[in-house]
């Protein structure tokens, strides 16, 4: 009898089954290896589309200004029943400051504006005067130029020069002995900031209500930087729960883009282990529930497991980063991958009196419907790989290779491995019987069950209208209810500086960005949906 080309590959591999093992063993090793290289990319931005326009310059914003990696913490009065006074704020800000001063992944950190600085500003900005002076400026102006208002101005400048800071203080009375500084430094801060709503109370950027104290700081790696995120991080909490200690009434709240990807980090590990284990579970109770020989439950998942290595190995490969978006299909394959190994596990040990033969030829029958429902699997995931972003192209990437392999160790490899019920007395699997008495009661009741689905479609469809697509990219921003906490109390806090939209304005002369960034802030003042600007193009 000639034999099924499959039957024949079957009963050669069968015959070579050492070799054929032995090599796909130390294929698995070296697949395990190299797919340990893969790092996994916690930065939000890495979802956003490619060759994007918008994007990037967006990207470029963002590279240039770096406020995604700026950490700002918050040094404010606990709202308890500990009272705490300005002093004692300050002090708590100064240990904060004292603190991260001392460690050296901090390239720069504003906290206090000193008079020196303030000096170097006053000198830089002396010839730009001219175009800074507003209407709002003469008001204010003409208050300091009063007699009294001088005589005050000097009398406190005269105290402060007899302290610690007179050496410094000294050339900054000179140049301005009638404070008239303060209205340039309170342009300057916004830019400095980002935070326009703020004051300067000795030296310090503070609240309007002075019980909140901003320092800002600029690590030296970016906050895509994973592993150097989660040591900065865990400093920053621990100075945080120092000073919240040693100053009772005091909170110390932290946000920024480096505490926002360890949290990004630390929730997609843990959601994607928790849905792989509740996967894997589910899958392994279905098998030893279906299966005669509840041992071959485990060998069911070889072919998701070889399917997952071998596209690990590819995306190493391609990039070295693997995007959140594409952790997903670890808990994908195993719905979907985990099929393959669940039909021929069960096709095998639901046979009886079976050899080797007959084994092929069960199998055989299983290639075609296996192979044509694995190929539109495969082509919804190249669909995705052809995506502009990053994340999905990963996605695709990934699934299309991993059905694939999965699919073919299902039907190469695992037959090797699952040993044939010679005996030919035993019952077929209680899976067998149901299905055959579910595919007799649908077969009498067919018609009514075509209506129903009907009905059911018609129903649902009602819903589409409602469907809607949310294009805020913070919703796939995971975070800690504890940094969510932080980051809306320093939104709070200060006049929502966390929500200013940055505008950058380029060309490629001086003269021709400083046109730009003119024509957008006209265009912007007339915005009725614009608060406030804050800019000094005119000393650039």
């Amino acid at each position: 009898m000639k034999l099924e080309p499959y039957t024949r590959l079957h009963l050669w591999l069968w015959k070579h089954r050492r070799v054929v093992l032995g090599v796909t063993l130390l294929i698995v090793v070296a697949a395990i290896i190299i797919s340990s290289r893969i790092k996994l990319e916690e930065n939000i931005l890495a979802i956003l589309p490619q060759n994007d326009r918008i994007v990037d310059e967006y990207r470029y914003t963002l590279h240039k200004f770096r406020q995604i990696d700026r950490v700002y913490i918050d040094v404010g009065i606990d709202q308890t029943n500990t009272p705490v006074t300005s002093d004692q704020l300050a002090a708590a800000a100064d240990e904060v400051y004292a603190q991260l001063s001392a460690n050296t992944n901090y390239a720069r950190i504003l906290y206090r504006i000193e008079f020196g600085g303030q000096q170097k500003i006053v000198n830089y900005l002396s010839g730009a005067l001219p175009n800074l002076f507003t209407t709002a400026d003469a008001r204010a102006l003409a208050s300091k130029l009063e007699p009294s208002a001088v005589r005050d101005y000097l009398t406190v400048m005269r105290r402060k020069l007899g302290g610690m800071e007179g050496m410094v203080l000294k050339d900054v009375v000179a140049a301005d002995p009638i404070g008239m500084s303060s209205l340039v430094v309170a342009k300057v801060l916004p830019l400095q900031t980002g935070f326009g709503d703020a004051q300067i109370v000795d030296g310090r950027i503070t609240s309007r209500d002075g019980n909140h104290i901003l320092i800002m700081a600029e690590p030296v790696f970016s906050s895509s930087d994973s592993r150097d995120s989660v040591r900065l991080v865990a400093d920053m909490l621990r100075i945080r729960d120092q000073v919240q200690k040693q100053f009772p009434g005091v909170h110390v709240a932290i946000t920024g883009g480096h505490r926002m990807s360890v949290d990004n980090a630390t929730l997609i590990k843990a959601d994607a282990t928790r849905c792989i284990l509740l996967g894997f579970a589910a899958m392994l109770t279905l098998c030893i529930t279906a299966y005669r020989r509840k041992w071959m439950a485990i060998i069911t998942f070889l072919p998701s497991l070889f399917g997952t290595l071998m596209a690990g190995v590819v995306l190493v490969c391609w990039d070295s980063h693997l995007s959140a978006i594409a952790t997903g299909f670890a808990t994908i394959a195993i719905g979907i991958t985990v099929d393959y190994g669940i039909y021929v596990v069960y096709h095998l040990d639901n046979g009886v009196g079976l050899d080797r033969v007959s084994a092929g030829r069960i199998i055989s029958r299983l290639v075609t419907p296996t192979f044509i429902g694995a190929l539109t699997i495969i082509g919804a995931f190249v669909v995705l790989a052809g995506s502009s972003m990053q994340g999905y192209q990963q996605l695709g990437m990934f699934g299309a290779i991993g059905v694939l392999m999965s699919a073919a160790f299902a039907l190469l490899i695992l037959p090797l491995l699952v040993p044939l019920a010679t005996k030919k007395d035993l019952p077929q699997l209680r899976f067998t019987g149901w299905m055959e008495k579910f595919h007799a009661w649908q077969r009498r009741w067919r018609p009514w069950l075509l209506l129903g689905l009907v009905v059911v479609t018609v129903i649902t469809a009602f819903g589409i209208k409602r469907l809607r697509f949310d294009g805020d990219i913070t919703r796939l921003n995971g975070i800690t209810q504890s940094t969510r906490q932080d980051e809306a109390l320093i939104r709070h806090v200060w006049g929502g500086a966390l929500s200013m939209t940055l505008v950058v304005a380029r060309g490629t002369t001086a003269d021709a960005a400083l046109a730009q960034d003119d024509h957008a802030a006209a265009v912007l003042a007339g915005d009725t949906n614009v608060a406030g600007i804050s800019s000094l193009a005119s000393v650039d």
